[in-house]
């Protein structure tokens, strides 16, 4: 009799024990997503063990299968201690849980604070791929989009020959070109055999490069609408920008010299037609295409400064 009335004071005492709940995350609706810490144990949300059965935590870390030692709690009746032994294995129990759920939200946050890391990288790499659109001075775009602030030619005499330099594009052109015209396969020809100013890689310009010393003409212009260029070089190319400005003036970098009034010889055949090629007409401004047995003049030109 008095075993059984034992027992039933400690069941009463659990059950007392048992009904004195302290606040936890989600015991109120809306506390697993309202982004504040209900009941102070420096976690919030879905970060706290107490919002871990709830469907909009659904994913994270869940512990409450470890929570559950009540099975143990069955060997009450046969020893009165083993109740308050199950109890304070239980709040262990709880105890770790919570330092591992404290553990998998540093390494959380560690892992955002690395991919928010790696994302700034990624932003400045993408920043400095975006620089790079913006060729240097120096360079010539096969686009013909490169610098367009003009620097002056810079002619000198070199080993008998007179060169000019263009800084703005790191290019040396003949000064004065041969009183002669070519077809345009002679035209290429001549250039590439030329040894001239101390310089062997001589050839015929490359549409970019015979537009570089155009001046005066804003659609032929490096960096004008004229659709013809490098990376261009069909007949179908062609723009109205790339049409005749002004007739009469000498539409080329001051310092050069030579017969004006004829057209040069670009190095490029023309794509979609038959025998034809690109030539500039430094009188007028015009890239245009001419069968390949025209006569017209080529000024030769050659990367690099060729001046001591």
């Amino acid at each position: 009799m008095n075993r059984s009335l034992l027992l039933l004071l400690t069941l009463g005492l659990l059950a007392t024990g048992c009904n004195d709940v302290e606040p936890y995350e989600g015991d109120d609706p809306g506390e697993c997503t309202d982004e504040i810490d209900n009941d102070d144990d420096g976690l919030i949300d879905c970060a706290d063990d107490g919002c871990a059965g709830f469907s909009v935590c659904a994913g994270d870390d869940d512990d409450a299968a470890d929570d559950d030692d009540s099975a143990d709690d069955d060997d009450s009746a046969d020893d009165d201690d083993s109740a308050a032994d199950d109890d304070d294995a239980t709040d262990d129990d709880d105890a770790t849980d919570d330092d591992d759920a404290t553990d998998d939200d540093d390494a959380t946050d560690d892992d955002d604070d690395a991919a928010d890391d790696d994302d700034a990288a990624d932003d400045d790499d993408a920043a400095d791929d975006d620089d790079s659109s913006d060729p240097p001075i120096g360079t010539i775009g096969e686009e013909c989009l490169g610098p367009v602030a003009y620097l002056p030619l810079e002619c000198d005499t070199v080993s008998g020959d007179t060169v000019c330099y263009d800084p703005a594009f790191d290019r040396s052109w003949q000064w004065s070109p041969p009183i002669q015209d070519f077809d345009w396969g002679t035209a290429v020809a001549y250039c590439d055999s030329l040894n001239f100013a101390g310089g062997t890689e001589w050839r015929a310009p490359s549409i970019c490069e015979a537009r570089s010393i155009i001046r005066g003409c804003a659609g032929t212009e490096f960096g004008g609408g004229c659709g013809v260029s490098d990376a261009c070089i069909d007949f179908t190319c062609w723009t109205p920008d790339c049409g005749n400005c002004s007739v009469g003036s000498c539409l080329w970098a001051s310092g050069l010299t030579g017969g004006c009034g004829n057209d040069y010889w670009t190095g490029v055949e023309a794509l979609g037609t038959i025998d034809t090629a690109w030539f500039v007409g430094y009188y007028n401004g015009g890239v245009q295409n001419s069968p390949a047995t025209s006569q017209k003049r080529v000024r030769c030109v050659h990367t690099g400064d060729l001046q001591p």
